[in-house]
């Protein structure tokens, strides 16, 4: 039985590896989600209101830095290894410059501005958690590309660990409400992003040597994404910030939780695109035709299609999720839920399709479709949660997603020339060979 199974897996090699990179990254992404039974016992509406301030703030700080990953996915099927060790060194380089540069304007507004929505410790701690959090996610996006399935696993397996654990033990055992939950995403943030580091440094993996025409093609590449990065940022986190300046921690806290909830849709199809992007980047490395990435395009469909009924089935039974991973305090929360789904779900949308640009070096429109999205984010958020209350954060998010994700189809489409409506049996055939 056991020679059985090895078989089978050594012949589904790559359903298997897709198959564990989707439940590591889906236990990932769904840490909001699994502690909420817990700590809705232990905290109140307004603790989750400053958890997700500070969970908006560093999300907001690190989408500056995202772009930087996608620098090991386009080189790693092309150059040396040589080259990739030089380019992680220097990438480290560029990280941490960036990191001072943000905390020099964090120093300043603390300066200049009276910082009130969290203490000022928690806020100057953010720019140094954002460079760990992205030593974590060379390492991680390393382990991806390089299809080392079990180590990507073994990494992101521990980091959720000692996140909840923390988190449970600060929260539960020293009482110490939202500061508890704060302390277990910065302490694990740091932990690991310095393991992912020595681990690099011990493995060989990196050379710091400054390479200045390295810094520029690091630099070239990254810096269109860092619109793109705060775009989405923004769109996902920007209501919060409105919603605790204008109606308070209080209801701050119910949207953060119904966020939290809608994240479901997120760690259910990040997965996907986790496997995608490797995916996508190794073949769009062996075909320059166009008419060559119409099987791709039909791929990205189908996880559309798939990723709007999940969102359909979710928003149809969220009030009776959310009854059951909270507590009656939260109810109120439920009326925000469907508009976050689908908001996501077109985030995912528009995430998929992104890696089309990028190959054919449109970075330039990622950067104005997702800037462009963001700015419509912020008036809508400014206009709607004055006159509707909070449920404008929630209408807005949808919008500016939606505007996003039209914007991007259109744009893939006309590049590649795409149909609008697909040839459906080609689309099954597409289904039927996905992980060949």
């Amino acid at each position: 039985m056991h020679l059985i199974i090895n078989h089978w897996m050594a012949k589904n090699r790559p359903l298997v590896d897709v198959g564990i990179y989707y439940i590591s990254t889906a236990i990932n992404q769904a840490v909001p989600f699994l502690l909420l039974p817990v700590i809705t016992i232990y905290l109140l509406p307004g603790d989750f209101g400053f958890i997700n301030t500070f969970s908006s703030l560093l999300v907001i700080a690190t989408s500056v830095f995202n772009g930087l990953s996608v620098t090991i996915n386009k080189s790693f099927y092309s150059k040396s290894a040589d080259y990739n060790r030089q380019l992680i060194g220097n990438l480290y380089l560029v990280l941490g410059m960036g990191t001072i540069l943000i905390m020099a304007l964090f120093l300043a507004l603390v300066n200049l501005l009276d910082i009130r929505f969290i203490p000022k410790r928690y806020f100057l701690a953010i720019p140094i958690i954002s460079f760990f959090f992205m030593s974590m996610e060379f390492l991680k996006n390393f382990f991806k590309t390089a299809k080392k399935t079990l180590a990507f696993t073994m990494l992101t397996f521990s980091e959720v660990l000692m996140n909840i654990s923390i988190s449970l033990v600060l929260v539960i055992g020293f009482s110490w409400h939202w500061q508890g939950r704060v302390a277990g995403i910065m302490l694990s943030t740091v932990i690991f992003g310095l393991i992912a580091l020595l681990f690099l440094i011990l493995r060989e993996k990196i050379v710091f040597s400054f390479k200045t025409t390295m810094i520029r093609e690091i630099l070239k590449l990254t810096l269109p994404f860092i619109p793109l990065g705060l775009g989405v940022m923004v769109m996902r986190r920007s209501g919060v910030l409105f919603i605790d300046a204008s109606l308070g921690k209080v209801e701050a806290g119910l949207y953060g939780v119904a966020m939290n909830l809608a994240t479901v849709i997120l760690f259910l199809s990040v997965p996907l695109i986790n496997v995608w992007t490797p995916h996508i980047y190794e073949k769009l490395s062996r075909h320059s035709s166009v008419n060559d990435l119409k099987p791709l395009y039909y791929k990205v469909l189908l996880l559309s299609y798939a990723t709007l009924f999940l969102s359909l089935i979710f928003s149809l039974f969220s009030d009776q999720v959310l009854a059951l991973m909270t507590t009656a305090a939260f109810s109120r929360a439920g009326r925000f839920i469907p508009w976050l789904a689908f908001g996501f779900c077109l985030w995912v949308m528009t995430a998929l399709l992104t890696p089309f640009l990028v190959h054919f070096n449109r970075q330039k429109q990622i950067a104005l479709i997702a800037s462009g999205s963001a700015i419509v984010n912020v008036c809508l958020n400014y206009y709607l949660i004055r006159r509707f209350g909070a449920i404008g954060a929630a209408v807005s998010f949808f919008a500016a997603n939606l505007l996003a994700a039209l914007i991007m189809f259109a744009t893939v489409r006309h590049i590649g020339n795409f149909p609008i409506f697909p040839n459906y049996r080609l689309l099954l055939n597409e289904a039927r060979g996905f992980l060949k």
